[in-house]
């Protein structure tokens, strides 16, 4: 028996680094590995309170389909300092995911020709999270920034071809660095980083796919209202 490809019943986001200060707002669309659409909103209502919400989306994976949707929302604190000009914030969130995946494996056979059989992974979860991040200026129109982010994810629906099974694998630490460059109300963020479980299930199926290592990297557009303002004032 021969495993032609891998799969992964939680399915990380890159996390969300919203850089605003009170009244501003942002709003951004995605891809992570040219495979998942990614979206999110940020505002900052009041000075040091930041609000964010993520979305994510892909499907289409596998002879079969599969998919993976999940939607969080989060608030934290934020601190933006004109004089060091860095930004730092703290966040925390909750929210919910489904994926349907499906496990590929090529069995050979003595003179039999090979077959290829497809169990699918069905998954439904609560996604918990604790993140922080710090960026600074490199100049007057690029950001650098890192972030740590710590998610716990409690199944609540998790089976292997129809069967329930009990997973260990709850907790991942996801760094990533990032850029973002613009200064007007249209900007670029590029992210590349890693999600990595805190433990690793035995090596046969089912319990490896839930304690995968995933890479995150991707490219947004982020839309600023508010800098459209500033655009007219100086126009």
């Amino acid at each position: 028996m021969l495993g032609l490809a891998g799969c992964t019943v939680y399915v990380p986001t890159i996390p969300s680094t919203p850089l605003l200060s009170k009244g501003q707002l942002q709003v951004s669309a995605g891809l992570r590995n040219l495979n998942s659409v990614e979206g999110g909103a940020a505002w900052a209502p009041t000075r040091h309170l930041l609000l964010s919400a993520e979305s994510a989306l892909s499907s289409g994976n596998g002879s079969k389909g599969s998919f993976h949707r999940q939607l969080s929302l989060g608030a934290g604190y934020y601190h933006a300092s004109a004089a060091s000009h860095t930004y730092l914030a703290v966040l925390g969130g909750a929210g919910l995911a489904g994926a349907t995946v499906y496990d590929k494996t090529l069995y050979l056979s003595l003179g039999l020709s090979p077959s290829l059989n497809e169990v699918p992974y069905q998954a439904n979860y609560w996604r918990y999270y604790a993140q922080a991040y710090l960026a600074s200026d490199l100049s007057a129109k690029a950001i650098v920034g890192f972030s740590l982010r710590t998610v716990y994810v409690d199944y609540t629906r998790l089976t292997y071809g129809g069967k329930p099974f009990a997973s260990d694998n709850n907790v991942f630490v996801e760094p990533t660095f990032f850029v973002r460059a613009g200064n007007g109300p249209l900007q670029v963020q590029g992210a590349a980083g890693l999600s990595l479980p805190t433990h690793t299930g035995p090596d046969n199926q089912p319990g490896n796919s839930t304690s995968p290592i995933s890479s995150l990297v991707g490219v947004a557009l982020i839309f600023r209202p508010d800098l459209l303002k500033h655009r007219q004032k100086e126009n």
